[in-house]
């Protein structure tokens, strides 16, 4: 509970509740109870995700799936529930061939139009935008947007599914999601713009910093510098007053710096790449970090993002 409450991480736990974890593990495979070995091992998950140990949840949720995978009985939704956190794990470590498989594995137990399977389409849909796979992306989405049940998912799901559809037509009306795919017109850019405005509650984390993030980066290739400057005010007061060095935001952070620098210099491409790099780099010094749904706030890897927010100001901004 302690843990659910907040997407910031929570190290303190660890201490606390990790002697009832060790007091748990060497009764894993010996009792017969489903729900002992789910409980048992999503405690173990829980409790190294509270640190951002990707490896040994990693190692955990393996334990997990083999264990389910070898009852006389298909545990689905055991397997699906330890399948899922190896993916975010798998893209934390870098192991995405590791994550690809799992994706697989989810696929094959999900069954089509339910919640696991729009929710297999989620973690498909942002490995790929991990991998650069801009184009697979894109058919994920469409899937996932033509698919029966999708008008009837959950509001907090539809919110995330809004984003995304708002990031991978970013990198379509950019050019960058291969070759022949236009945007859907029925995503209207000055909707999302005017429209999606990001209520900033006393709560440290949430969807307002990739809103405003995108939104930026929609605004400078449409030109519109003015309302551009006006967002990035708003990230410099939020970041002012809720991230911090210590925490696992300072990769955003420092983003939301190199928009700062954009801004203080007349979003001049030039200028900006120089006075930014700085920040640049102490950005990818930090580790990116997935716990506690702070998958979030990352939405595409910073250094990725940067990148084609460049291109963007050395287009629409010719020396």
């Amino acid at each position: 509970m302690h843990y659910a409450r907040s997407k910031a991480t929570q190290k303190h736990l660890f201490g606390i509740y990790k002697k009832d974890y060790e007091d748990i593990m060497p009764q894993l495979g010996k009792i017969e109870s489903y729900v002992f070995h789910i409980y048992g091992y999503m405690s173990g998950v829980t409790l190294y995700m509270s640190i951002n140990d990707f490896k040994t949840t990693a190692e955990i949720c393996r334990s997990g799936i083999t264990y389910f995978e070898n009852k006389s009985y298909n545990h689905k939704a055991a397997q699906l529930s330890f399948l899922y956190q190896l993916v975010v794990c798998s893209m934390q470590l870098g192991n995405y061939e590791e994550g690809k498989a799992a994706i697989e594995k989810c696929y094959l137990l999900a069954k089509i139009g339910t919640h696991d399977w729009f929710r297999t389409l989620e973690n498909h849909f942002l490995l790929c935008l991990y991998t650069s796979e801009n184009s697979k992306a894109w058919e994920l989405f469409q899937t996932a947007k033509n698919a029966k049940g999708f008008k009837h998912l959950l509001p907090a799901v539809q919110e995330r599914w809004i984003l995304h559809e708002a990031y991978i037509h970013f990198l379509v009306e950019i050019g960058k999601a291969g070759e022949n795919i236009k945007s859907d017109k029925k995503f209207k850019v000055s909707k999302f713009l005017n429209e999606v405005a990001p209520a900033f509650s006393q709560d440290k984390r949430g969807l307002n910093i990739p809103i405003l993030i995108i939104q930026v980066l929609f605004l400078w290739n449409h030109k519109k510098f003015d309302d551009a400057y006006q967002r990035i005010e708003a990230l410099s007061k939020y970041n002012s007053r809720h991230l911090k060095k210590e925490d696992d935001s300072y990769r955003t952070t420092c983003f939301i710096k190199m928009l700062e620098v954009s801004a203080k210099y007349g979003f001049q491409p030039e200028e900006t790449k120089t006075n930014a790099s700085e920040y640049f780099e102490l950005m990818n010094e930090a580790e990116i970090v997935f716990a506690n749904q702070s998958a979030e706030i990352e939405y595409i890897p910073y250094h990725f993002l940067w990148k084609y927010g460049m291109q963007v100001l050395d287009r629409v901004i010719p020396n």
